[in-house]
């Protein structure tokens, strides 16, 4: 049977066999018609695949974010111990430094206060290396009238050739020379002024680099006659990766 030429069209694209129909008195299809079961195909939906996305993607974000939360919560926290570790390593340096200029003060009181500190530094410097990660160079002046003796230790894990200038003085220049690790040297000088500022320089070198340091010192007026231990400080303190490191100087007058 040829479907197309048995199949009627009507509005609305409903579509009704023609056979069907034929089978039927016009007033019957009419009220067939009036109320006819229709049935609607639409194509199913892909429902919440989108969503679906959309959840996935917030999920990876929120991953990034946490794992990015962790990564700077472990940043902050390494940032915030280095800074700790920081301060504790210099006010150690603070009190290694106080305790020098203790070791200065209290050798002025012994009978021969240039020897007694000359000897006082070498051992706290001693001991010093041997509990901390320690470099230190040092240089003690005393002063006696218009004389004077330059002491300087070395205590910075190498060796060092040190000279020493001095202005207005005899002589005007000193080779102490080669001075080992844990060792010291002294160079003496008479000052060709009764009473001023004397510019006593200190020149050593160290790993093929020269590094001078220049320390005035005070000849005081005859009517005024006085002795001077005087300190010049180079230290660093050092932890892993990171150091502290300070300079200074000190004297003590009687």
């Amino acid at each position: 049977m040829d479907v197309e030429k048995n199949m009627r069209y009507y509005p609305n694209n409903i579509f009704f066999l023609g056979n069907f129909l034929e089978k039927q008195s016009f007033s019957e299809s009419r009220r067939s018609f009036a109320s006819p079961k229709i049935h609607f195909f639409f194509p199913e939906k892909k429902k919440g695949r989108k969503g679906q996305m959309f959840v996935i993607a917030g999920l990876i974000i929120l991953i990034g974010l946490f794992l990015l939360r962790g990564v700077f919560g472990i940043y902050s926290t390494l940032e915030e111990k280095r800074f700790q570790e920081t301060m504790i390593m210099d006010k150690e340096l603070r009190n290694i430094q106080h305790e020098y200029e203790n070791i200065v003060a209290v050798s002025r009181l012994q009978g021969n206060a240039n020897a007694s500190a000359i000897s006082n530094l070498m051992d706290f410097s001693t001991f010093l290396r041997g509990e901390e990660d320690a470099e230190v160079f040092y240089a003690l002046i005393s002063v006696n009238n218009t004389a004077f003796s330059v002491t300087a230790g070395n205590f910075l894990n190498d060796n060092i050739n040190l000279t020493v200038n001095a202005t207005t003085s005899t002589p005007a220049f000193a080779v102490i020379g080669a001075i080992n690790d844990k060792r010291n040297g002294t160079a003496s000088f008479s000052a060709d002024i009764s009473s001023g500022i004397v510019n006593v320089t200190l020149t050593y070198e160290r790993r093929n680099q020269n590094i001078t340091e220049t320390i005035p010192i005070r000849i005081a007026p005859p009517a005024r006659e006085r002795s001077v231990l005087q300190l010049f400080l180079d230290a660093k303190l050092k932890s892993k990766d990171d150091f502290a490191r300070i300079k200074s100087t000190f004297n003590t007058t009687w």
